[in-house]
């Protein structure tokens, strides 16, 4: 009974709201400050998160209750799913790395002609195909950047830009497509069909995008010399190309509905026996005992551990935000709003405001969709705006700085993933750096506000009639 008691009781913090929200303005300190730095590592953000949670408990006024609530956060299922595809992922990410898929990939384009800023441009327009058909940026980032983030900076793309460009592709998915949970959980909260949705949807998301994508053709060329593009064709190799099939598969379970880790299953077998069969890989390859040293080594294992760092990250950050929902940090944000509003114009822009602040603290775009979704339903009903519009704003705010914001677990993923680019000599990039360059998601910014500003593509429950 106690126990029960204590569960229904909210968290309080001495402070009040501050003391709520200063364990998380450690870890946005230390993002930012290892993002100064330039030192891409996500182990630099374990002892981070880990102070901000002591902090928490110091501040907490019930430190069992606070104990509760980090647990809670932490064995939420999205957070498992979210592990488990780093940890695959990145063993499928070590096998297109060691089996030449990328001097396969590489070969290609030089026969093509794809290089420099060109291949940044189509690396964008790949990888929003991916996102739109898959419904993940997540998925995007782990299919697409172990292939091309590589080769495109062997082939002259500016190595930045075209992190950007695959994030921004994700983004770009996550945004539009109808099977992402963002696109969903928009719908779903006003109470209207997916399709409807969708299409109206276009009208932000293909201006964004095709600004973006100029953007990374303007900004997309590397510093690679001619010379070095020559030298790299006499050793570009076609054998790794059966290795295609591993991504491709991946797209098309998506597709079809199945669960990302099945799919990542899928694509990790697939591989092992892809690369076997070609004779690109043999099995003690993927796994071997080295007796003498004591040590377990391999493909599999190496993929793995390329996949701790970002996986105990997420889990201590989702008990983070757990502990601010817990203080009612988000309630707050929707009272202050519904007082200030008086106009349609007025409640769009709240609603704007208010996902991306909550999306700040959530860290997670969906989460935040289905915190905001009800005020913007009510608030929405009450100035007759249309439910597609508000599915809109509330989808297009929710994925912006949840690409952008270095804290953010699709920017660190990206960051993380961006050492398989350090065996061809790229270096692995920043968070910050990756989130500036992300055009797509800063255009849905410009895109989202001159339409709450201005009225365009704002419509109205009496425009059905």
């Amino acid at each position: 009974m106690e126990a029960q008691e204590r569960k229904k009781s909210s968290l309080k913090f001495h402070g009040g709201l501050g003391g709520a929200l200063f364990p998380f303005l450690i870890v946005v300190g230390g993002a930012l400050y290892l993002g100064i730095a330039r030192v891409p590592d996500i182990y630099g953000y374990w002892p981070t998160v880990a102070f901000a949670l002591v902090a928490g408990m110091l501040l907490a006024k019930n430190r069992y209750r606070y104990t509760e609530v980090l647990i809670e956060g932490m064995s939420q299922p999205i957070v498992m799913i979210m592990v488990g595809a780093w940890l695959f992922a990145s063993v499928i990410g070590n096998l297109m790395y060691e089996t030449g898929l990328v001097e396969a990939l590489i070969w290609v384009c030089l026969k093509i002609g794809l290089t420099g800023r060109l291949f940044t441009g189509a690396t964008f327009i790949i990888a929003c195909l991916i996102g739109t058909s898959t419904g993940t940026s997540v998925g995007t980032i782990i299919t697409c950047t172990p292939i091309l983030y590589p080769a495109g900076y062997l082939l002259g793309a500016h190595p930045v830009a075209l992190m950007g460009a695959i994030l921004g592709g994700g983004a770009f998915g996550d945004n539009l497509s109808p099977i992402s949970d963002t696109t969903i959980a928009s719908a779903f909260t006003q109470r209207t069909d997916i399709g409807g949705v969708v299409k109206s949807r276009l009208k932000y998301a293909f201006p964004a995008g095709g600004i973006a994508l100029i953007l990374y053709i303007i900004f997309g060329q590397g510093s690679t010399a001619i010379q070095e593009v020559d030298a790299i064709a006499q050793t570009a190799s076609p054998r790794g190309l059966p290795m295609l099939l591993v991504p491709v598969l991946i797209v098309i379970l998506c597709l079809k509905g199945r669960h990302l880790l099945e799919a990542l299953f899928w694509g990790m077998l697939t591989g092992c026996l892809t690369g076997i069969l070609f004779g690109l890989i043999t099995f003690k390859d993927l796994f071997r005992l080295e007796r003498e040293a004591g040590t377990a080594q391999g493909i599999i294992l190496e993929g793995m551990k390329g996949g701790v760092g970002i996986s105990i990250f997420t889990i201590l950050l989702i008990g983070l935000v757990y502990s601010l929902q817990a203080a009612g940090v988000t309630g707050r944000l929707i009272s202050w709003a519904e007082r200030v509003i008086s106009s349609a114009r007025q409640a769009e822009f709240v609603m704007m405001l208010s996902t991306m602040f909550t999306n700040l603290i959530m860290i997670q775009n969906t989460v935040t969709i289905v915190s905001v979704g009800e005020f913007a339903r009510q608030t929405g009903e009450r100035f007759q705006i249309h439910p597609n519009r508000r599915a809109n704003i509330l989808d297009v705010a929710a994925n912006v700085f949840q690409h952008i914001v270095p804290y953010m677990v699709t920017v660190l993923l990206a960051s993380a993933y961006s050492h398989y680019g350090e065996k061809y000599g790229a270096a692995k990039l920043t968070p910050i750096a990756i989130g500036l360059h992300n055009y797509h998601s800063w255009m849905l910014l410009a895109v989202l506000t001159f339409a709450v500003l201005s009225g365009y593509g704002q419509k109205f429950l009496k425009d059905d009639r």
